[in-house]
């Protein structure tokens, strides 16, 4: 989906031409018995939990504050936060970690089916 819908829609061609395609691990977070994914092409992807903790400063840093559209569809907390998704897998597939509306980083995940979990997409770009 970011790779495709939301990337055409979000950017014009002038604008992707700028975006760096970078190859991503994807790991799981704790380790499990599990194989890691395989590595993924992506031009706008999630974070790792890895990635997540050292590019943001602090939990208050994660903490994802709803846009006023979330808001009104009820998609968030009481203090106008949410949850939002990370890459990285948990130990069980119905599962995958997330950043929780407080800004921790809930190793035992979301399940990947909510509805409710959003998403900050990152990109690398050339200047």
């Amino acid at each position: 989906w970011l790779n495709g819908e939301f990337m055409t829609k979000a950017f014009g061609s002038t604008r992707l031409a700028r975006v760096v395609p970078v190859t991503n691990r994807n790991g799981s977070v704790p380790p499990t018995g599990y194989a890691p994914f395989n590595p993924t092409r992506d031009q706008v992807f999630a974070l790792s939990a890895e990635e997540a903790e050292r590019y943001f400063g602090s939990k208050e840093d994660m903490v994802a504050h709803t846009t006023d559209y979330a808001h009104r569809k009820k998609f968030d907390y009481d203090d106008r936060s949410d949850d939002w998704w990370l890459r990285s897998s948990c130990a069980d597939k119905r599962h995958a970690v997330c950043v929780d509306h407080s800004g921790g980083v809930k190793k035992s995940g979301c399940d990947v089916n909510y509805y409710n979990v959003g998403v900050r997409p990152v990109l690398w770009l050339k200047l």
